[in-house]
């Protein structure tokens, strides 16, 4: 069952609009209920799975970009992770996931691209803006770039999101062309990778990451692609991924190689966010652990902490 809610959850687009007239809602009944999608096959733009948001967003007081954090793979995680520790899911447990969520620094980091993304491009506030770009993880020469084009664009009114596609857009060909990316190895089995690389003598490096994670794409081709970091990589490192939303079903099971994914980066590695990158060596121990970053200066720090 948890995988065909997995899958409707995926689907579903966050709406803060509903049919028919709009109750407020009494937090104090509905709190330690369990959550319509959980208990029934879900379909895209049921009313009752609108009725779960609505009581997610203002029991949890999120205002539109928290609202982002209860789409379908966030609420699909939290599920995996309640039902490996044999939690109940209701409303109340996954906000209780949220706000721990919104602790860390991987949510400060939501919060500040998300803000970017709407914000119209104003060079008298560029001090300010400045700061929010460097706290997303953008170099400062590509900053001092960015601004030059802003600046010979000064006539449209443009968000960051919509000045960022034109500047990238604006690039030559040979500046913009693709450099070739990592292939990382499918994880299959935890214990057969320790092995591998005890018998190597190499560190193991495991990305968990997922096909509906927009950070995860950034880090692809932003920092790995990194000539450094590929080296790094490559020479010192057996590297696996582990895509917790893949939906193959384990032979001999009803489980998904990705919840049994997600099951192991909870349980053992103690993290159900994407993207993470963990080392391992040859007794199974963690080396050293990062989430998401846009500095290659900062990833490479990461993996220097695994060299043997």
């Amino acid at each position: 069952m948890k995988t065909t809610i997995l899958i409707a959850l995926l689907s579903l687009a966050i709406s803060s609009t509903s049919c028919g007239q709009s109750i407020a809602t009494d937090c104090a009944k509905n709190l330690d209920k369990t959550p319509y999608f959980v208990t029934h096959n879900v379909i895209a733009g049921d009313d009752s799975i609108l009725t779960d948001f609505k009581i997610l967003k203002e029991c949890g007081q999120l205002d539109s970009i928290d609202s982002e954090l209860i789409n379908g793979p966030m609420l699909g995680s939290i599920m995996i992770e309640h039902a490996t520790e044999g939690k109940a899911i209701t409303y109340r447990s996954i906000l209780k996931s949220i706000n721990e969520f919104k602790q860390t620094n991987n949510y400060k980091l939501f919060r500040d691209a998300k803000m970017l993304e709407s914000k119209v491009v104003n060079l008298s506030n560029w001090e300010n803006d400045r700061q929010l770009l460097v706290s997303v993880g953008m170099p400062e020469p590509e900053i001092a770039d960015f601004k030059e084009f802003i600046k010979l664009n000064s006539g449209q009114k443009m968000t960051f999101k919509q000045a960022y596609t034109a500047y990238m857009a604006s690039k030559p060909k040979e500046q913009a062309q693709e450099t070739a990316k990592l292939q990382f190895t499918n994880l299959g089995d935890l214990e057969n990778a320790i092995k591998l690389g005890k018998e190597h003598k190499k560190t193991i490096l495991i990305y968990f990451t997922c096909h509906a994670c927009a950070n995860a794409r950034k880090m692809e081709d932003k920092i790995l692609t990194n000539e450094q970091v590929k080296s790094l990589i490559t020479d010192n490192y057996h590297y696996f991924s582990a895509y917790v939303d893949d939906n193959t079903i384990e032979a001999g099971s009803t489980s998904t190689t990705g919840s049994n994914y997600l099951k192991l980066q909870s349980e053992k590695f103690k993290t159900n966010y994407q993207p993470y990158f963990v080392l391992v060596d040859d007794k199974g121990n963690v080396v050293a652990s990062t989430g998401y970053t846009n500095n290659p200066d900062e990833f490479v720090d990461f993996l220097k902490k695994g060299l043997k």
